[in-house]
């Protein structure tokens, strides 16, 4: 599966600004990245988040703290994740989109002590004790007061990099507390399963869905430009396909869904620059699979699957010429990965038989918990009852429903609970039912997915 010429290394114990600052030293001159007109040098990069990184920590910012970043799509976004890194924090994303009670909660849930965001933004944001830093009006000050870009190296490879919210039955979000370590090692797996090398990667989703995440640091971090559509320009399907030909982008990671529209609305001929597309995030639809097939048949199709508890994707399905059962698989681990099938009392189901998806790893694959949450996280990062054989010390209890095929591959069957997923986001209908609750004219709530078959077919973690 490798290839000996184009294999990356990602090592374990290095952060992930650490790999940044090598390109920027390998490749000053190469484009890292491209929005709209413009475009920064891997060394325009690497010095831009050092100089955020300096005045981040003269603003006080030490190791372990959190940092919110709330931006529209924008290199400035970008520069933004890394001089947090740099500064040793933990990068909080916030969706622009959000609604403000739930963008209040998470910044003072996670105990931000600055917040990065934009001057058309700053009049949205919360009331709040952090720091609010904008980007754009305020460079020109930065700039002065830390010109050299000199910030002290505090971090280690265990430190949280980020911290992203999910839904939450009680009505609250929990933040997933993900380190340096952990996305390296997802890293070394994504190569693993596609060690050709990137020639441009494009954004497809919002900083705060976990497969940002892999699309960021899997791209610059082997030295590959990423492409930065406008904010919500990926809902504009022709525009979409637009940027995709002109910047010739040759790997995507995505929705099922969004691929669908991609397919149905974008010429084909747009999408000629393509190599790989990677969905992930909801059932993968085999009619999807084979227009692809149909439309595509040069590029390559994989069907991921993980959680972000467990730091984006865990399992992946290489889709086959010709394929035609009726559900598409989730595959085998990748590199690093363990995935236990295992019964109410902690034991592996026989092949065949359903039980509930965990997820383990020979390296350290699984998050650090819940934020904040340390009943929740006892309960679902759990002590690995077999470990003297394999899987490492921990595995994450997904509440995923699955069972092993007679080749090898997992197919996925549903949820243990209530928790769906829509447009790639998990929710769980006991947040939407709670806030509904506080209503003083409503005494019950019941929440559904509109159409009874999306529940049934839909649900991932």
């Amino acid at each position: 599966m490798k290839g000996a010429n184009s294999i990356i290394q990602f090592p374990e114990d290095c952060c992930l600004h650490q790999q940044l600052e090598q390109y920027a030293e390998k490749q000053p001159q190469a484009i890292a990245l491209l929005y709209k007109e413009q475009s920064l040098t891997f060394q325009e990069l690497d010095a831009r988040s050092s100089i955020l990184a300096a005045f981040l920590q003269f603003s006080g910012i030490k190791r372990g703290d959190f940092v919110a970043l709330c931006l529209n799509r924008s290199i400035d976004m970008i520069v933004g994740i890394f001089g947090i890194l740099k500064a040793g924090g933990a990068y909080v994303p916030i969706d622009v989109d959000y609604p403000a009670d739930r963008l209040a909660f998470m910044v003072e849930d996670a105990k931000a002590k600055v917040v990065l965001s934009e001057a058309a933004l700053k009049n949205t944001l919360p009331k709040t004790d952090a720091q609010i830093i904008c980007l754009d009006t305020d460079w020109i000050s930065i700039e002065k007061q830390c010109p050299k870009g000199e910030y002290r190296f505090v971090s280690e490879p265990d430190d949280l990099a980020y911290t992203i919210f999910t839904s939450g039955s009680t009505g609250k979000p929990k933040g997933v507390m993900i380190t340096h370590r952990n996305v390296m090692n997802q890293l070394e797996g994504q190569q693993d399963i596609a060690p050709a090398p990137i020639g441009r990667m494009l954004l497809t989703c919002s900083i705060s869905f976990d497969v940002s995440v892999l699309t960021i640091f899997w791209s610059l971090l082997q030295g590959a430009p990423l492409v930065l559509p406008q904010q919500s320009e990926e809902k504009d399907i022709v525009r979409l396909a637009d940027i995709i030909d002109r910047h010739k982008v040759t790997h995507i990671l995505t929705l099922p869904s969004l691929h669908t529209l991609i397919l149905e609305q974008a010429p084909p001929e747009k999408l000629a620059s393509l190599q790989l597309v990677n969905v992930s995030g909801e059932v993968c639809p085999t009619p999807m699979a084979q227009k692809h097939e149909k439309l595509l048949p040069h590029t390559q199709l994989y069907n991921l699957y993980g959680p972000t508890e467990a730091t984006v994707n865990c399992t992946f399905f290489t889709l086959p010429k010709g394929f035609d059962e009726p559900k598409v698989p989730i595959g085998k681990p990748i590199l690093n990965y363990e995935i236990f099938i295992l019964d109410e009392t902690l034991k592996e189901v026989p092949h065949g038989d359903v039980g509930e998806i965990y997820i383990g790893g020979s390296k350290d694959v699984v998050g650090k918990g819940y934020w904040n949450r340390p009943e929740l996280s006892a309960e679902r990062f759990i002590d690995n009852p077999h470990e003297a054989v394999r899987g490492g010390k921990k595995l994450y209890k997904t509440g995923d429903l699955a069972r092993w095929m007679e080749d090898g591959n997992i197919e996925f069957l549903g949820r243990a609970d209530y928790q769906v997923k829509f447009r790639g986001f998990r929710i769980e209908l006991g947040e939407i039912e709670v806030a509904i609750g506080n209503h003083p004219a409503v005494k019950e709530t019941v929440v559904l997915l509109r159409n009874q078959h999306e529940i049934n077919q839909q649900k991932l973690v």
